[in-house]
Parts: C-alpha cells; structure tokens; sequence
C-alpha cells in the first residue's frame, strides 16, 4: 500500500434517552487507533478519530466521503465502528442494517441513521485498492455477497499468494455479530468481546493462522468467528462477507513477525560487524562514579553538605555537550572562586566529561 486511511467511530453516549449509553465504545476506538499508528505503521494525520458527540450523522457522512475521495487506486481505507446497531424488517421479507450516530433516532432510522446500503456505496465510489470495514455491532442486513476468498493452497508459493491477494480489490466487511446475538461488553475486559479479540488477533499475531507473517481479512474473520463465540460465552459469532465480486484481501503485516524480523536483522548486523557492545551497568557505574567525584570535590571546596543529585537539571538525557559547559559553570563561577580550584575543575571537566574522539594512538579532546 502507497498509504493507509482510516475512519474510527466510538460512540458511548447517545443524545437520545431512549438509546441505551455503552461502556467501552469509546476506549475501544482509540485502542484501534493506537494500534494502527504504533503497530501498523499508519500515519497518523490520515487516522481521523469520532467520539461520542463528534460522531453526527453528518460527521461521520462527511469523514467518509473525504476519504473516499482521497484515497488512491494503491491505497487502503479501514473504517472501524463501535455503538449501537439496528435491523429493520423489510416487507418483502429481507432486511437492513444501520448503524445509528451519535444524534441518531431508533424510531426514524431511515432519516437519523446510517444504512449499511451507503457504507456499500462509500465503497463502490472510491478508488482506493483494498477497504475493510469492521463493525463492532451484532445485526443483520448487511448486504453482502456470499464471494469465496482464494485458496492459498491453490498457489505454489507464499510469495503468489501474497502478489495475488494483494493485487485484486478487496470490499470487506466484518461484524461483531449477527442478527439476535446480543454484543458484550465487561468492566474486567476494557473492552466489548469484538474488540478485545481484535486487538489480540492483531497485535500479538494469533489471527495469523498459517504464521507467514500476514493477517488476511479472512483470517481475522476466521479467527474472530471462534474466539468471539468463546470469549462472548457463544452471545455472538462474528460474520464476515464481502461486496462485490473482487477477490483481493485487505491485509496487515503481523506485528509479531515485524519485531521478529528486526530482531533478526540486529543479530545479523552484530555477528558480522566489529562493534563493541557495552554492558548498560558499565555506563551506571560511570555515572555513578562522576556524580561522587563531583560530591567529594563540592563538599570539601564549599565546606557545605549540599550535593548533586543530577546532572541534567531534570532533562531526559545526559548530554555531556550541555552538561559539561553548563556544570562547569555553575561551578567555577558560584562554588569555587581560586585559580587552583578552577584548574581542578577544568581538568576534571577535560578528563571525564567533555566528550573526545580517538585517531590511531591519539585521544583528542573536542574541548580543545
């Protein structure tokens, strides 16, 4: 992917008083986002975030169109919802799902609410490669097409399978239940059973079933459907559908198998490299040391009992280019006031906190 869109909604409480307030909705989006920009490489300027009296009608409306518009034939687009969920019998005997926004209305669902047939429409209308919407809702009615993924054993390697599912478009859509399943959500999760599922399968990398370092959306599907029935206490089972007829599949790197790769690249790098690795409690025991110098040098100078605690006037780093110029001051021209005692100072100043870089036989003092 050239970029990566989303659109993550969570509702907790509702204008109307006849729609029950959830718990979680809210914690349960910004966990999906936090997990995008942190895990999965997203940036965050194209996450956009609605919460509670945020999430419109109108908002919601307006953030999917824009980017809808701005994603590119080789971008991605996921749209992650959390509230509240109605199905509206249809005489003809079918039905329709809507999602129901922050100033939505049960009672008029057609005008306040939003149906799943314009979700469908967002994307028939934008450009981007791969979409996948993830509704933590339990319905029915959400219009899918009944379109099978492709086999990764029909293809003679990973690498074909990968190009394949990739390169074809992808209209995906995974809720957290169907029609008469009741969603949980529980004080000792943080979250609803779909997103405390979700984020697991992700992060920790259990929804890659075949461990080759990819999560298809079908694989989450899967992976969802069971432990969601489980962990829900078989409340609900996730269902995962498709619009349209392309068969690609919106994918995530495993963010297990990032941090494998890069620990394998590390040990790589110094196994074959010359590079000294110093033992953290070396540079400790240095620290420690300069700071009971400077202590022995300001209690027998100043005859006072004060002493210093930190070098680096509570910035995060010690930065001998500030540290050293900045202590010596302080020193020099507020404790000692003697020449002798500045000479000390300097020296120790040169010797242990300036930093110098050393050439063949010769250590030179950038000080100098």
């Amino acid at each position: 992917y050239e970029n990566s869109y989303a659109v993550i909604i969570g509702i907790n409480n509702y204008n109307s008083e006849n729609v029950k307030d959830l718990g979680y909705a809210v914690e349960d989006a910004e966990s999906i986002a936090n997990l995008l920009i942190t895990k999965l490489g997203y940036n965050e300027e194209n996450i956009h975030l609605l919460l509670n009296e945020d999430a419109t009608q109108i908002n919601i409306k307006n953030k999917l169109y824009q980017i809808a518009m701005e994603a590119g034939e080789n971008d991605r687009i996921l749209v992650f919802y959390g509230g509240h969920g109605e199905t509206i019998p249809l005489p003809s005997g079918g039905e329709v799902g809507y999602l129901l926004p922050v100033d939505g209305n049960p009672d008029n669902l057609f005008s306040t609410g939003l149906s799943m047939q314009e979700f469908k429409q967002i994307s028939e209308m934008t450009s981007a490669k791969h979409v996948l919407y993830l509704v933590d809702v339990c319905y029915g009615g959400i219009m899918t097409v009944g379109t099978r993924s492709l086999a990764k054993n029909n293809f003679s390697d990973d690498e074909k399978y990968l190009t394949k599912i990739t390169t074809e478009p992808a209209r995906q859509i995974i809720t957290a239940g169907g029609k008469g399943d009741k969603a949980q959500e529980r004080a000792i999760w943080g979250h609803s059973a779909f997103t405390k599922e979700l984020l697991s399968g992700i992060e920790d990398g259990l929804a890659d079933s075949d461990q080759d370092g990819y999560i298809t959306s079908n694989e989450l599907g899967i992976y969802l459907s069971k432990k969601v029935y489980i962990t829900s206490e078989e409340n609900q089972t996730p269902v995962n559908g498709r619009y349209g007829s392309g068969e690609g599949e919106f994918v995530f790197v495993n963010p297990a198998y990032i941090k494998e790769i890069v620990e394998d690249k590390i040990d790589d790098a110094l196994s074959s490299s010359d590079v000294n690795i110093m033992d953290n409690s070396q540079v400790e025991r240095a620290y420690s040391e300069i700071q009971n110098t400077l202590n022995f040098m300001l209690r027998g100078k100043s005859g006072e009992k004060s002493y210093i605690s930190n070098f680096d006037q509570q910035d995060k780093y010690l930065d001998s280019t500030f540290v050293g110029p900045f202590s010596k001051n302080v020193l020099e021209e507020n404790i000692f006031s003697d020449d002798d005692t500045k000479n000390e100072v300097q020296s120790f100043f040169k010797k242990y906190i300036q930093q110098y870089y050393d050439y063949k036989n010769f250590r030179l003092s950038s000080y100098l």
